[in-house]
């Protein structure tokens, strides 16, 4: 539900059961924020001030449903926990071919850290994540279009006790796309991506091993756990789009360099085909 009681002013109200597809096509879901839009039965309000012919600013808050799990049902059903984000915009077109966003705000999900939980000494309490991002759109040309984004975030839990402390978790993601139109309602395109990838993190442990068998005395072992990613996934698609008044059509090849951020795996493959009608 959208209000719009001027070309300054407008708000919008919205619902969707998963915030990573939101309003936008496939293709356009690796620019977004990964940290607003890893939730699922998301509600949110945002509201857009146009402060000059060039510049606007919005803002927007949401609650939902933890979902960075997305796609591995038994993980969505254990990490059903909730999170709530609160953000910032800045949109600039200094002329009409470019665009520029900036984006800032707060990640609190609830008993987790970009999705990670545990149980008994090691869950993970509720955690905050300070973000911030910029989304750059260049149309060099009519039929052209350039779009580049990156996201950054440094993730802090609240949990420490004797046994495990969790440093800040530093994140970010990476996303180029470009796509020109080849006819009347028909785009082809390239993309390159990098999904949320850890860059810095660490967990500190102090365990038991053993215990003195004639005095009162625990001893303990220190270790230090890295929890940088092993290696950077990379993405990279061609992709074709086709729409029609009462049809649709997509198309993509994409491989996955090292998936999942984990070195010395093999690539993945994939070839997608949608096609659907209206009626």
């Amino acid at each position: 539900m959208t209000y719009q009681n001027s070309d300054i002013l407008s708000f919008n109200v919205a619902f969707n059961q998963n915030a990573k597809e939101g309003t936008d096509n496939y293709f356009n879901q690796a620019l977004r924020n990964p940290f607003t839009t890893s939730a699922t039965d998301l509600y949110s309000l945002s509201n857009n001030l146009k402060l000059h012919d060039d510049l606007s600013i919005g803002f927007d808050i949401a609650i939902g449903k933890n979902n960075f799990f997305d796609g591995n049902d038994r993980l969505d059903y254990q990490h059903e926990d909730g999170l709530q984000t609160g953000s910032v915009q800045l949109a600039y077109t200094p002329v009409k071919s470019v665009r520029v966003n900036f984006s800032a705000g707060i990640l609190n999900e609830e008993n987790s850290v970009l999705g990670l939980n545990g149980g008994g000494a090691f869950d993970m309490d509720d955690s905050k994540t300070y973000f911030m991002g910029t989304q750059f759109d260049f149309n060099p040309m009519k039929k052209l279009k350039l779009s580049a984004a990156y996201y950054y975030g440094n993730s802090q839990s609240a949990h420490k006790n004797i046994l495990m402390n969790l440093s800040d978790i530093q994140s970010e993601t990476i996303a180029l796309k470009a796509e020109y139109q080849i006819g009347e309602g028909a785009l082809f395109g390239i993309r390159a991506n990098s999904p949320l990838y850890i860059r810095k993190a660490s967990a500190n442990f102090n365990l038991p091993i053993a215990r003195d068998a004639k005095e009162n005395v625990i001893y303990r072992q220190h270790f230090t756990a890295d929890l940088k990613s092993e290696a950077r996934e990379w993405d990279f698609g061609i992709f074709t789009t086709h729409q029609a008044d009462n049809w649709h059509f997509s198309a993509e090849s994409m491989v996955r360099i090292n998936p999942e951020h984990q070195a010395n795996v093999k690539n993945d493959y994939r070839l997608m085909f949608s096609f659907g009608f209206d009626y």
